[in-house]
C-alpha cells in the first residue's frame, strides 16, 4: 500500500511544468516564497489574476461556467497554480470533476519541499466519492493518511465546493460547507504552499500499476476529450509578512519587505504600507 500511495504522490510532480528547487534535497537551495497577502476571491470566468498557467485554450479555457481544464491529447496535464504562497489558511473552490475511467481532477496545496494537502481528488469513474490526504516532505511513512468520503450527488456532473482549513495544530476538510474530516496533532505540513488545480490521467498504461488501479483502471483514449470545470476560488492566508524563507536545515522565517501584492498589482491596486 505504501508503494501505491508513493506513486500516486509522484504523479502530482511528473508534469511538464518548471518546478522550484527543493530545499530538502538540494543543500544549495534556499526557498524564498512570495506570500499572498490577506485573501483572494477569483471567479475563474476570465483570465485569472491569482492563478497562473503555462497552458492556453483548449487546455485551459475561461467560460461563464468557470475555467475548463481539457485533456485533448493523451499526455495533456492542464494546471493552474498560484505564484504566491500561504503559510496556514483557508482554501475553497467549486469543482465539477471530469468523467472518464482513470481521469483525476485534483485540488491541492504543495510546498517546494513536498509538503502537500490534497483538498480533493475526484475520480472520473467513481462519481460517488472523493479522496483527501496529506504528505510531509515526501516521506513515504506518512502516505497512509488518505481518506475517502461519500457524496450524495455526482462529483462529475455537479459542482461541489471543496475546502480545507489548515493551521499549525490541525487540518479540516469540507465539502459544500460540511466538515468531513479533521486531523489534529503533530506530523502535519509546516512549509508554505501554493494552491494548485489540475487534471491528469492516472489510468495511462505507462503509469505504475498501483496508480492505475487507484485511478479506477486504464483510460480509454478513444473517449477524448476529458473536461473538468472549476470556479469561485477563495484563498485566505493566515500568516503575515512578504516572504517565507527556508533551507534544508532551517525552519521557515518570515521576511517583511516593501512589496505590492502581485495579485493586487495586476489589478492596478497598490497595497498600503503596513
Amino acid at each position: 500500500m505504501v508503494h501505491l500511495l508513493y506513486f500516486i504522490f509522484l504523479s502530482h510532480m511528473i508534469v511538464a511544468h518548471s518546478e522550484p528547487c527543493n530545499p530538502k534535497k538540494d543543500e544549495g537551495c534556499v526557498a524564498k516564497n512570495a506570500a499572498l497577502h490577506g485573501l483572494v476571491t477569483d471567479s475563474l470566468t476570465s483570465t485569472s489574476g491569482s492563478l497562473e498557467s503555462s497552458n492556453s485554450c483548449p487546455l485551459i479555457c475561461f467560460h461563464d461556467n468557470g475555467t475548463r481544464f481539457g485533456i485533448i491529447e493523451r499526455y495533456d496535464n492542464p494546471r493552474l497554480a498560484s505564484s504566491e504562497y500561504i503559510l496556514y489558511g483557508k482554501v475553497e473552490a467549486d469543482i465539477m470533476g471530469a468523467p472518464g475511467r482513470g481521469i483525476i481532477s485534483s485540488f491541492y496545496l504543495q510546498s517546494d519541499d513536498l509538503d502537500e494537502i490534497d483538498i480533493a481528488e475526484v475520480f472520473g469513474d467513481n462519481e460517488g466519492v472523493f479522496q483527501t490526504n496529506f504528505f510531509v516532505k515526501g516521506d513515504v511513512a506518512t502516505y497512509g493518511d488518505g481518506a475517502y468520503h461519500p457524496v450524495t450527488t455526482s462529483t462529475t456532473h455537479n459542482f461541489h465546493r471543496y475546502g480545507v482549513r489548515w493551521t499549525e495544530k490541525e487540518i479540516e476538510w469540507s465539502i459544500d460547507g460540511t466538515v468531513v474530516r479533521h486531523k489534529a496533532g503533530g506530523g502535519l505540513p509546516t512549509s508554505p504552499m501554493r494552491v494548485i488545480l489540475s487534471l491528469w490521467v492516472g489510468g495511462d498504461e505507462t503509469n505504475n500499476p498501483g496508480t492505475v488501479a487507484w485511478a479506477g483502471g486504464l483510460t480509454d483514449f478513444s473517449k477524448l476529450p476529458f473536461s473538468m470545470y472549476a470556479k469561485n476560488v477563495f484563498v485566505e492566508n493566515y500568516s503575515k509578512g512578504d516572504y517565507y524563507v527556508y533551507g534544508k536545515e532551517s525552519g521557515v522565517s518570515v521576511e517583511n519587505e516593501t512589496r505590492a501584492n502581485s495579485f493586487l498589482s495586476r489589478l492596478g491596486i497598490t497595497r498600503p504600507a503596513q
